[in-house]
């Protein structure tokens, strides 16, 4: 699924096409073992938060964000909440071992889930970005005066 896996000769015969963001998306990851994340730039993305609430392990590239100050450490521990690669060579041991796994899969799975419904959501994102901003119920932003 998603875009661009059309066009990698090792992907290119099993790639599914696109899903909308939203139900269809979250069925998708719901019926899957792992969604993979491999992004080159960071794992505080979308992707592995939303894995995360459909019950579906986060599978990441191990980027050294992960482990700096506001990475994904302080959203998920790095170890119970996901599943993380180095190389290619560690995908492919990582990637075999939880599918024969079905427990320690399904753990991960678990421990994901509950973290991210307890202390994940969108909401609780939402209010921390709020409560970081100093907003308070009642309070009212005024814009920038121009050239601020």
């Amino acid at each position: 699924y998603c875009t661009g896996w059309n066009t990698i000769p090792q992907t290119r015969d099993i790639w599914m096409g696109p899903v909308e963001n939203g139900p269809a998306l979250a069925e998708v990851y719901r019926s899957a073992k792992f969604v993979l994340h491999a992004n080159s730039d960071t794992n505080l993305h979308q992707r592995v938060f939303e894995a995360a609430a459909c019950h579906t392990v986060p599978l990441v590239y191990a980027h050294p964000t992960d482990t700096a100050e506001g990475g994904l450490t302080n959203c998920y521990n790095l170890t119970d909440h996901m599943v993380r690669f180095a190389d290619e060579g560690d995908f492919t041991k990582k990637i075999m071992y939880f599918l024969n796994d079905h427990a320690a899969r399904h753990q991960i799975a678990q421990n994901a889930y509950v973290q991210t419904y307890t202390f994940n959501s969108y909401k609780n994102r939402a209010e921390g970005i709020l409560e970081t901003i100093g907003w308070r119920e009642g309070k009212q932003f005024k814009p920038k005066p121009e050239g601020h």
